[in-house]
């Protein structure tokens, strides 16, 4: 479909470019993408000439810059250089004329025009894998992360002084509150989400940073600041069924493309996904009710 989609635009492409040329040839590798997809741009330069130096994670009218400059190929005469950059909105855009100098002079790139379009839950594609979460809040959530980190100081704390007077009872409430509470809130979320209140994009927001804290408190992995890939070696590591693996590792590939690559939910496998965690997080409540029910025999 793409394929289609590409060879139409393919004269528009052309005749927008025609007019943006500039004293640098530029030019890429295709002229439509699926958003967060790589999309890797070329420039042909004397040698002698200095490039605009770009950093990756750096931004340019929307772009991000995902590799520094690297040399491809190279003769007598001339350099050309790769640059790979992605995109996370739709609709059609154009990447900006890079400066590049020779002696006093000043060089331009050419503009390149990109059609950057939306997936579907069907295709398979990989897209860029951001370090960073692409903030959907205002920055009032650092408020609260600050707030629920005094807390759990405070429970440590807390913790640590009733454990000195051998209250066993303190700690197995402590246990049986993570999953307790997590739970809660999924299924308050999941209302929200049956009645209409909040959409597909926005339930993925929240109902992953739910998640994600509570594998991170339970396992002690960085599951929060974490990328999709690195949180695929995690749950390799923790001991959960392989039923439950593959199940944990969908629902944040799934969260991935609907967060940033803004694909449309699938409602009903949503909530399918979604009870199929609270099971598992409710079997790792009785195997902690059970360990402590152990060890105190012991």
């Amino acid at each position: 479909m793409i394929k289609l989609f590409k060879y139409r635009i393919t004269v528009l492409y052309t005749f927008i470019s025609l007019s943006l040329f500039g004293q640098i040839k530029t030019y890429s590798d295709t002229n439509a993408i699926f958003i967060g997809q790589p999309l890797n741009l070329f420039f042909e330069i004397e040698k002698g000439v200095y490039v605009q130096q770009v950093q990756p994670y750096d931004t340019l009218n929307g772009f991000f810059i995902l590799s520094e400059f690297d040399t491809i190929s190279q003769d007598n005469n001339s350099i050309t250089l790769a640059l790979t950059v992605t995109k996370f909105d739709t609709g059609f855009f154009e990447f900006p004329q890079l400066i590049f100098l020779k002696n006093s002079d000043t060089l331009l790139s050419s503009t390149i025009g990109v059609f950057v379009l939306i997936p579907t839950l069907n295709e398979q594609i990989e897209i860029y894998d951001v370090k960073e979460n692409i903030s959907f809040y205002d920055d009032s959530w650092i408020i609260f992360l600050l707030l629920a980190i005094l807390l759990i100081i405070i429970i440590y704390i807390l913790y640590k002084k009733l454990s000195k007077r051998k209250n066993k009872n303190f700690q197995k409430i402590l246990q049986m509150t993570l999953e307790k509470e997590t739970i809660e809130k999924m299924r308050n979320l999941v209302k929200m989400y049956e009645k209409g209140d909040i959409d597909g994009r926005t339930f993925y927001f929240e109902s992953d940073e739910l998640i994600r804290g509570y594998m991170e408190k339970k396992y002690g992995y960085k599951f929060l600041e974490s990328t999709t890939r690195e949180m695929s070696k995690y749950l390799e590591k923790i001991p959960i069924s392989m039923t439950n693996l593959n199940l944990l590792k969908k629902y944040f590939k799934t969260a991935e493309l609907i967060k940033f690559a803004k694909v449309l939910d699938d409602r009903d496998n949503t909530i399918f996904m979604i009870q199929k965690i609270i099971e598992f997080m409710q079997s790792q409540e009785i195997n902690d009710m059970q360990i402590n029910e152990i060890n105190e025999v012991k």
